[in-house]
């Protein structure tokens, strides 16, 4: 039977039995057959409740706040890397949830700036970092040394 089809039931009111129609819907998640609006599958349990849009995606807000952490702390290259990187991951994974269901999420724009900054503070962790680890080792390795360096480029 196909999902919207009907299903002619019988039903008995007082003494007589008065025939019906019932509209089947197939599972989301295993295709099982059910009477439309049913909230769970009898067979495997899923939620059949579609949802209406209105649910932030999964990984937003914090992949944005974890990227743009990450872009603030870029002269600071042991703070500002792992931010980004980890707002870069976080903010993909939601990416692919809203890729695989994009009418039951919002926060799609969240999720690409999380990524957008996320890779920013990356590339310029990492340019700012290669440059201190060079000057420090121009300036004689010392870890005041690299310090000083350190303070020199963030008064730029």
């Amino acid at each position: 039977m196909e999902a919207g089809s009907y299903l002619c039931a019988t039903t008995y009111v007082g003494t007589e039995i008065q025939p019906f129609n019932v509209t089947i819907m197939k599972c989301r998640n295993c295709g099982a057959e059910m009477p439309e609006g049913t909230k769970f599958c009898p067979v495997c349990g899923s939620s059949q409740v579609v949802n209406n849009g209105t649910q932030t995606a999964p990984g937003a807000v914090v992949g944005f706040i974890l990227g743009l952490l990450g872009m603030c702390f870029v002269w600071f290259p042991l703070a500002g890397l792992p931010l980004s990187i980890i707002g870069v991951v976080i903010s993909g994974k939601g990416k692919k949830k809203v890729e695989m269901n994009p009418s039951g999420y919002t926060g799609a724009g969240l999720l690409t700036a999380g990524q957008v900054l996320g890779i920013i503070g990356i590339i310029i962790s990492a340019i700012y970092l290669v440059i201190l680890l060079i000057g420090g080792a121009l300036l004689g390795g010392s870890l005041s040394s690299f310090m000083d360096l350190s303070e020199l480029f963030s008064s730029l």
